[in-house]
């Protein structure tokens, strides 16, 4: 049996919708802007050069994420002898991984704002979070594109096909203290989840035999949790964003240390928690195996009183093999935990130089990033930066970021790819964040004071 080419197609295209949708790793640009109020997101020790602020609703972050883990479009839609653009699946499957991963971000803070007391700076998000991955083996696309003939006595393994899937909302109440060189910081955050889609375990595998009738040979062991809203049913919106009957907990921790005027160093830990499901559950449950020898054609060509249907015999036997139950089992998910290492060197007045290491741990996996940066502040109006940035082994990735401030209102956008935007078509990632922020007694001067009764002034206005 050799399968048909064209599942390759609507498998690839699926694929390549999902990832062009909105992991949960924020953008490394954040980690240096200590003038805007949303970097304690990545470091709950951070203290915002701010005394008070108000994020606006809905508008005062918008975080978008796409990216993978080694391919791009231009792999698969490539220009041909004729410079005409055309499919080219064998350059495609040749740049795949072993193991292929999508990721997909979207979050928005509804409600958020911060205050400093004394020494002490106290804040509180209220994010809308959806998270998206998906993983898949390069055999699988293999498979599909070359049909199972390409395997002759060869088992196809196909572990490790993975959708995790989640929307939640994050509650968040953080608290920063401030000390003579360090500074340190917690959030505690309760998470409510809405829906979830999550692979515990996933092992395929297809052996085709070349000897006599080249029978196949399929087998599955695989588990799907999930905890949908009931479809069947008129869904109502506000009872679906509303549900709190999915709750888990998670922590931030984080330091800041200034070792003198020119260096500073920072730590952080983040997204350490899970989400326990328990509404509308059903788990997916099969593992069997099941042999294909084909069929008599005499059966379809003679008289025969029988009632049997050769195909659905057949079918039935395979439903038999890969019977799928569906139970109703609690179960947790954890967070995808990301770590934050950084060093900051003041070149002069208003111009600092940094380096940032950040991982992101997903399905037993480290991802990492290495990131170099430039900033510049001018008397809080306008604040820019640069950077440069090994993403998952991506060199590919110059970003920029600026905040612009009116009086009390502060707006920002930030890119980790610049290129992303102007190439999509050859980039592998792309992160951006932008919003506006109401920010009070922001600091008059560049970098950190040893006087602390100066550290906060009111700004002009105000």
């Amino acid at each position: 049996m050799i399968a048909n080419k064209k599942i390759f197609y609507p498998a690839l295209l699926a694929v390549m919708l999902i990832g062009t949708g909105a992991r949960a790793q924020r953008s490394l640009l954040l980690n240096f802007c200590d003038y805007m109020p949303a970097s304690i997101q990545t470091n709950p020790s951070f203290f915002p050069k701010n005394k008070m602020f108000i994020g606006l609703p809905v508008l005062s972050s918008i975080y978008m994420k796409t990216g993978t883990n080694k391919f791009v479009y231009s792999d698969l839609i490539r220009y041909n002898d004729m410079a005409e653009l055309a499919l080219d699946p064998d350059n495609f499957i040749s740049r795949l991984k072993p193991l292929n991963l999508l990721s997909v971000n979207f979050e928005t803070d509804l409600l958020s704002g911060g205050m400093r007391l004394g020494n002490y700076y106290i804040s509180g998000f209220i994010t809308e979070r959806i998270d998206f991955h998906f993983a898949f083996p390069k055999e699988m696309m293999e498979l599909a594109y070359y049909g199972n003939g390409h395997f002759l006595n060869e088992t196809v393994n196909m572990d490790n096909i993975g959708l995790n899937v989640s929307h939640f909302r994050d509650y968040s109440l953080g608290i920063a203290r401030k000390f003579d060189k360090l500074d340190v910081g917690a959030r505690f955050r309760i998470l409510y989840g809405m829906a979830n889609v999550t692979t515990q375990k996933s092992h395929l595998s297809l052996f085709t035999d070349s000897t006599g009738i080249y029978d196949v040979t399929a087998a599955t062991d695989f588990q799907i949790n999930t905890s949908l809203p009931d479809f069947d049913d008129d869904l109502d919106p506000l009872d679906y964003l509303a549900n709190t009957r999915n709750k888990g907990y998670a922590f931030d921790f984080g330091g800041t240390y200034r070792l003198n005027d020119k260096f500073t160093f920072a730590l952080s830990a983040v997204d350490l928690g899970y989400i326990y499901w328990k509404d509308n559950i059903k788990d997916y449950i099969s593992n069997g195996s099941f042999t294909f020898s084909g069929f008599d054609i005499s059966n379809f060509v003679t008289e025969d009183n029988s009632d049997e249907d050769p195909f659905q015999s057949i079918l039935d036997s395979a439903s038999d093999a890969f019977e799928v139950t569906d139970t109703v089992i609690n179960y947790q998910t954890h967070m995808a935990p990301r770590l934050y290492a950084s060093t900051t060197y003041n070149l002069s007045e208003g111009n600092r130089v940094g380096f940032l290491y950040s991982a992101e741990f997903y399905n037993r996996r480290m991802y990492p990033s290495f990131t170099l940066y430039f900033c510049q502040e001018n008397d809080n109006i306008l604040n820019s930066m640069l950077s440069y940035s090994v993403i998952n082994g991506d060199f590919k990735n110059l970003g920029a970021g600026s905040t612009v401030r009116l009086g009390p209102l502060q707006t920002y956008l930030l890119v980790d790819n610049l290129i992303g935007l102007l190439y999509p078509q050859h980039t592998r990632m792309l992160h951006v964040k932008l919003g506006m922020h109401l920010t009070f007694g922001t600091k008059k001067y560049r970098g950190e004071k040893s006087n602390r009764d100066d550290e906060f002034a009111p700004s002009e206005g105000e």
